[in-house]
């Protein structure tokens, strides 16, 4: 089981302190095991060999939108619904925290984000909607029938 983002930050606290104090220096080891033992699970459990799964999540970061040539957007590849087009896209992996997700830089420039979703979840389970925010103005996406043919 791992430990929480929160659980993390206190080992790792309470790893520093143990440190500063001079816990952890070699005759203290030497003359009681316990502490050598206590040194080895901090170091296992802060290892950088295997950090908790959300940290590379959340630290992120979305590479810059990949623009559609001009021969894509005459064949029609940037089209995202019967009615839409966009002018870039990005895709992002399973689970990725997007903070500020890049928008145009000009009025009806838009920006595809395609996050991958896991498909042994039900749709009802893991709604991908459900996890974004959509801005206070027209449209929300609410309509459940569209097609994005940049899927």
């Amino acid at each position: 089981m791992s430990l929480s983002l929160e659980q993390l930050e206190v080992a790792k606290t309470v790893q520093n302190i143990l440190e500063s104090s001079g816990i952890f220096t070699e005759p203290l080891i030497t003359s009681n095991s316990a502490i050598g033992d206590l040194q080895n699970s901090f170091i296992s459990i802060l290892s950088d060999d295997e950090p908790h799964p959300l940290i590379p999540l959340i630290k992120y970061s979305a590479p810059p939108a990949s623009r559609f040539s001009p021969d894509e957007n005459f064949n029609g590849d940037n089209r995202s619904t019967h009615k839409g087009y966009v002018s870039s896209i990005v895709h992002h992996p399973q689970g990725a925290i997007v903070k500020y997700p890049e928008t145009g830089s000009m009025m009806k420039e838009a920006v595809a984000h395609i996050f991958k979703t896991d498909p042994s979840k039900t749709l009802l389970s893991s709604d991908p909607k459900a996890d974004i925010q959509y801005s206070y103005g027209e449209p929300k996406g609410t309509k459940y029938d569209v097609e994005c043919f940049l899927l």
